[in-house]
């Protein structure tokens, strides 16, 4: 099953579910990506929204992106009740729909999790293509809390991936060096669903 019919199926529980689990490590993406005070920001995999109304402010340019439609009508709803605008758009972390040095911040939370290894790279490179060269990239990575949790995981996620939304830490820190992006900081979330969070800065030219 694609990501995408699978989120349009899970929209009307995830917002009220499952996204409160993330809800803390959004939050705190949200916030380094806005730590830079940028003009135009940019969020890949918007989900229901709850990123997206803290970085929407009418002093900033804002976009954000998802497969999902379903989960596009939420983060719409979401803004609308907030009095908040952003630009939206149907799609995918690996074809982003925007000119190459658009953004002063991208943020992206728990949808690199979602890619096979091949597709790792060519996300990263997307996220960079899209920043300005100094601009700042927040990305936040599933996380769970031991080993025992995690082998757990790995063995839902391999027999009936559906299960857990397709999603399962995975290791970044490889294809970093290629894609151009320099960590400044790195964070841990604890929680049923934790995060890592990096903090990456675009080489400039």
């Amino acid at each position: 099953m694609r990501s995408a019919i699978l989120y349009d199926l899970l929209a009307p529980v995830y917002g009220r579910v499952l996204a409160p689990l993330q809800e803390v490590a959004v939050s705190r993406a949200a916030e380094r990506a806005l730590g830079g005070w940028p003009g135009t920001v940019l969020e890949v995999g918007v989900g229901p929204g709850f990123g997206l109304v803290q970085l929407a402010h009418p002093t900033r340019r804002v976009a954000g992106v998802d497969l999902s439609r379903q989960m596009l009508g939420l983060a719409a709803s979401r803004l609308r009740a907030e009095h908040l605008e952003a630009r939206l758009a149907r799609a995918s972390a690996l074809h982003l729909p925007f000119r190459s040095n658009r953004f002063d911040a991208v943020l992206s939370t728990f949808v690199l999790d979602l890619l096979d290894g091949a597709d790792l790279p060519v996300a990263l490179a997307e996220l960079a293509r899209v920043a300005t060269a100094g601009g700042r990239l927040v990305l936040g990575i599933m996380e769970l809390s031991n080993k025992v949790a995690e082998r757990a995981w790995m063995v839902a996620y391999r027999t009936a991936p559906e299960l857990v939304g397709r999603c399962r830490p995975v290791e970044l820190d490889g294809y970093l060096p290629a894609s151009g992006l320099r960590i400044i900081r790195e964070e841990h979330v604890s929680g049923l669903i934790g995060a890592r969070l990096l903090t990456l800065v675009k080489a400039r030219a």
